[in-house]
């Protein structure tokens, strides 16, 4: 189904959802990268939402959920923002460091409809983003993706196996502990292939990604082995593996981390995750030398751990809160036709210009689906239109018709904008659908800044917007792309997410997207009336107008999607007439004064990092993304920040110069199109060649890895490793890559970090 027509059917929800009668039937589930441990996480999560009645179902991108109609979106991953018109609520399972490491990231924690975590830090620091953003504050749900329920299989513990899973793709982490403990007799290393290579003998395979196959394994061995990042540990968030082992009824050696003891008290068996790599290995020994010496009270210590999980920890459980807090969402934040508990009443200017009835109806039934009743729309019609058969199919709304035959946009709009009789007002374009919950997202906001002291008055609100496609490959905006970015193909991203900044307006930065503002009535005047006669870009001077009269708020919700190939009401000027049309809205500005920003920052922070906010993380220096700035050779072409080499090209195609690199081992990684590593059937695609600015060879690279490492099914990372020489320490180097295999390739990202 294209696009479009999924969103129409999207946004134009049944009466019966319309009425509020929901009962949760279907969950999305969303991470973009197959055959990781989320990937188990989700297998689980569809068998506890089996057993409650409800299908949820695994998706790599948010256009693929338009045509499943999910209840509501469950984002596994801060890769994506929220993209659709469904609630969508972010898992938080990852330590706040992680999320601060990109603009990008926090962006995207900003977008959801409410957010779960177990982590009272994590708390704070959503609040405390929330508070930064202005954002109107969303539930907060206690969550882990644990384990569904299960029965207790007593495991044989005479004689104890140590079972570890885990798909090590980092490589380094606990590397110095798992050398330690392949040696040991009783240690089962479990994964994919590729990440326990130096483990010898101690690793016993892959398991199947199907929910159950993990807790078989555990059973088998008895005890179970629970490791974590350090930054977990203080800040109180689990591992998924003390869930497996204790839904398994194994045994759990875990790491001393606050949930755990919190959880599970004496029933765990403890080792120190700040002693050495040697005292760790020394410690697991001693318990396993236990567990085989003291079986019976080994097995109530499991029993009592199985008992305490499958009381308030299993997945049913912690899908009952999310229940819960969707109803919460459903009432709180716009979703649910609410009654009308507010005196703002809401016109909307919907100008047909060249437009018929059939191209007007998607926005037109965007505005009858809105959970704020009442809604009255200007009709301005820029030609002859049979506008009764119109307005009869929606008796929701309350007509106006103004006829302005012919004329420009401006002129259409300053018609629309003389017959506003309402408290608010806003404008709608035919390519422009609406969420449901957007306009009552917006009074919210600005009810909300009424009760709030500010330097100026608060007359306009507006959000963010997905953009949507039904033909090109939409990438992240060139602002938002970073060198953590997983890169795929979708119709759908996220378009302007901005917080308020008179000075990038100013700049003519459009920094508001057209459509997704409501403004109060008082800000029209008899110069905002007076008609600038433009052909275009009549709301972008329309918002620089209200600007210098009072502030906006951003409500940091995604509730607008707009089709880039949709219907045009007026047609798009050439980029000469565009050109004039920007010069005039200049010079009408000319001696005009804008209020001017300044970021709040803290020392160690850049606060040009988080485009106009003022607090973002400080960049990963020792992560270089080169292929931005790479120079193309041999017909190599770049768009939307991606490079692709034509079929039968060989030598270099890419070069790119690093920062200064330090003496020690780096890796170079290329993101590559997987179809191009299938097509090359395991001979060799591209080599590396590593010089110092001069030209001379700093080192020969050796390919460490050339197959699915890492692999989330569009691309598949190559990986160089090189030794930088002393002598050359501290100084850059040139990055030459050549394709060698005559094969087309397409690459995605190329980055370069010390080991």
């Amino acid at each position: 189904m294209p696009i479009q027509a999924a969103l129409n059917e999207t946004i134009g929800m049944s009466a019966q959802r319309r009425e509020g009668a929901y009962m949760v039937k279907r969950i999305a589930m969303l991470f973009p990268v197959d055959n990781v441990a989320e990937t188990e996480t989700m297998m689980r999560i569809s068998i506890a939402a089996e057993r409650l009645g409800i299908e949820a179902k695994p998706f790599r991108t948010s256009e693929e959920i338009l045509p499943f109609e999910p209840d509501f979106v469950l984002s596994l991953t801060h890769q994506d923002p929220k993209l659709t018109p469904f609630p969508t609520y972010g898992v938080v399972t990852a330590p706040s460091r992680f999320y601060m490491q990109t603009a990008r990231f926090v962006r995207n924690i900003l977008s959801y409809d409410a957010y779960f975590t177990v982590s009272d830090t994590v708390v704070r620091w959503l609040k405390d983003v929330q508070a930064g953003s202005g954002k109107t504050k969303a539930p907060i749900g206690y969550y882990a993706n644990t384990v569904h329920e299960t029965g207790f299989v007593a495991p044989d513990l005479t004689n104890p196996q140590l079972a570890y899973f885990g798909t090590n793709w980092d490589g380094q982490r606990h590397a110095d502990l798992f050398d330690h403990l392949s040696r040991l007799p009783f240690m089962q290393f479990y994964g994919p292939a590729e990440g326990w290579r130096h483990v010898g003998p101690a690793y016993r395979g892959r398991v199947p990604f199907d929910g159950v196959s993990t807790l078989d394994v555990y059973r088998r061995c008895g005890v179970g082995l629970c490791l974590s990042m350090r930054d977990f540990e203080v800040e109180a968030l689990p591992t998924n593996r003390i869930f497996e082992v204790t839904a398994a009824g194994a045994l759990p050696i875990a790491s001393r981390n606050p949930f755990i003891e919190r959880h599970f008290g004496d029933s765990v068996l403890y080792i120190d995750p700040l002693a050495s790599a040697t005292e760790i290995a020394r410690q697991i020994e001693t318990h396993m030398t236990w567990v085989a010496d003291h079986p019976e009270e080994a097995l109530a210590k499991a029993k009592s751990c199985w008992s305490i999980f499958n009381g308030s920890l299993n997945q049913e459980r912690m899908l009952e809160t999310v229940l819960t807090v969707h109803e919460e969402v459903l009432r709180t934040r716009g979703y649910r036709p609410m009654p009308q508990t507010t005196g703002l009443t809401v016109s909307y200017i919907v100008r047909t210009g060249g437009c018929g009835p059939d191209d007007l109806r998607p926005a037109l039934r965007s505005l009858a689906d809105q959970s704020h009743a009442g809604i009255t729309i200007i009709l301005v019609l820029g030609q002859s239109m049979d506008v009764g058969a119109l307005t009869e199919s929606f008796p929701e709304l309350r007509f106006v018709t103004v006829e302005a035959f012919g004329a420009a946009a401006s002129t259409a709009l300053s018609a629309g904008l003389r017959h506003v009789e309402t408290d608010l007002f806003g404008v709608l374009d035919p390519s422009a659908r609406l969420h449901r919950n957007h306009v009552r997202s917006l009074v919210t906001a600005l009810e909300r800044a009424e009760t709030v002291q500010r330097r100026a008055p608060v007359l306009l609100a507006y959000g963010a917007n997905a953009e949507a496609s039904d033909s090109e490959m939409l990438h992240e905006r060139e602002e938002w792309r970073d060198v953590c970015i997983i890169p795929r193909q979708e119709k759908i991203r996220l378009g302007i997410f901005h917080p308020f900044d008179p000075s990038s307006l100013a700049a003519s930065r459009l920094t508001v997207h057209p459509n997704a503002w409501l403004a109060r009535r008082a800000l029209l005047d008899p110069e905002t009336l007076d008609d600038p006669e433009l052909e275009a870009e009549d709301i972008r001077y329309l918002l620089l107008q209200f600007a210098q009269r009072a502030d906006f708020v951003f409500s940091c919700e995604v509730t607008l999607t707009h089709r880039l190939d949709g219907p045009e009401n007026f047609a798009p000027p050439g980029q000469p007439a565009l050109e004039a049309i920007m010069r005039r809205i200049h010079l009408r500005h000319w001696f005009r004064c804008f209020p001017s920003t300044h970021p709040f920052s803290v020392p160690g922070y850049d606060p040009h990092s988080f485009p106009g906010y003022g607090v973002s993380a400080p960049p990963r220096q020792e992560l270089m993304d080169l292929l931005p700035s790479m120079l193309l050779d041999r017909g190599a072409t770049r768009s939307g920040g991606i490079v692709t080499v034509p079929e039968g090209v060989t030598g270099v195609v890419l070069t790119g110069t690093s920062r200064k690199l330090d003496a020690r081992p780096h890796r170079l990684s290329l993101y590559m199109a997987t179809e191009n590593i299938e097509a090359a059937a395991g001979n060799p695609l591209a080599e590396v060649n590593v010089l110092s600015e001069s030209g001379a060879v700093v080192a020969a690279p050796f390919a460490v890895h050339a197959g699915t490492l890492r692999s989330d099914g569009l691309s598949t990372r190559l990986d160089w490793l090189f030794d930088v020489p002393g002598p050359l320490a501290g100084q850059p180097c040139q990055i030459r890559i050549s394709s060698v295999g005559a094969a087309p390739l397409t690459v995605y990202k190329v980055t370069l970090r010390p080991v």
